[in-house]
């Protein structure tokens, strides 16, 4: 009989050695101790990749909660516009929290104030963060008595220096006569060529 090999393969017999503790050594280029997944990815003891690591001990609660506040929002998030069920075409703003809250002042601007992609990415913008606090961009505090009926409502109106906190967007619609017309943030370097 040929001699076994110490991992359970046998010598010369042109099978591999068997793994006893599949999936638990340390992998090249590990920490000690850190487990591999089978694809190569980090596993951690409360991780539920495959029922293996439901014997282990679990740290935390799952799913674990991160210790600090987080965004709820991703780098992008896109959005598309349709009219009457027909594609009109793609467009983004991208800035946390103000996302949302650009889509729908560029939808607003696009729909009710009849503009293009341009000149609604262009119209002036507000932020509202938390509390009352709301801030506005310079050309919407310069129209007339819009700031003083926001403070009158108890809205702590603040006018920003700095563009960056309203977000920046880009859009491509398409037109009714045909072809495409795009729009992108004035508010940064960018340019809408081809459309």
């Amino acid at each position: 009989m040929p001699p076994r090999r110490r991992h359970g393969g046998v010598a010369g017999a042109g099978t591999p050695p068997r793994r006893r503790h599949r999936g638990v050594r340390a992998g090249a280029g590990s920490p000690p101790g850190v487990p591999r997944g089978r694809h190569g990815g980090w596993r951690t003891p409360d991780s539920r990749s495959t029922p293996r690591t439901a014997r282990w001990p679990r740290a935390t609660p799952w799913p674990p909660r991160p210790a600090w506040p987080r965004s709820r929002y991703h780098t992008i998030i896109p959005g598309f516009l349709t009219r009457d069920g027909e594609p009109v075409g793609p467009f983004g703003v991208m800035g946390g929290h103000m996302q949302p809250q650009g889509h729908v002042q560029l939808v607003s601007a696009t729909l009710d104030g009849g503009l293009d992609p341009q000149a609604a990415l262009a119209a002036p913008r507000w932020f509202w963060h938390a509390g009352r606090s709301l801030l506005v961009e310079p050309e919407l505090a310069a129209e007339p008595g819009l700031v003083a009926g926001l403070r009158a409502r108890g809205h702590e109106v603040t006018v920003a220096d700095e563009p960056s906190v309203f977000g920046y967007g880009q859009a491509v619609w398409r037109s009714p006569a045909g072809g495409y017309v795009a729009g992108t943030e004035p508010r940064v370097d960018g340019a809408a060529v081809g459309c």
